[in-house]
């Protein structure tokens, strides 16, 4: 499993792990660059930063296949994703592979 890289509609993202992030000069706790293909996360407790790359997966997602999500409906898509992904681990495993 490669977790330093996140593809996306044929775009491959490097995922940097930082200390700190900041867009603006406001601290986050990830980022996704689009024209430079990055996403940067702040090293944080493993479920935050579970939380923060699916937010920021998510946020490529939207951006790639022009779907028009606000930043407010990606947060909350992204808590119930994944809550739902942890509460059911077989949902990440292909039919077969468990």
């Amino acid at each position: 499993m490669n977790r330093d890289r996140l593809k996306v509609n044929g775009t491959v993202y490097k995922v940097k792990h930082r200390k700190r992030v900041f867009l603006d000069g406001v601290k986050q706790a990830g980022v996704c660059v689009f024209q430079t293909q990055e996403i940067r996360i702040t090293n944080s407790a493993p479920f935050d930063q579970f939380d923060t790359e699916w937010h920021e997966a998510l946020e490529a997602i939207n951006y790639h296949y022009q779907i028009g999500l606000t930043h407010e409906q990606i947060i909350k898509l992204a808590g119930a994703n994944v809550q739902v992904l942890i509460e059911n681990s077989w949902l990440g495993q292909p039919r077969g592979a468990e």
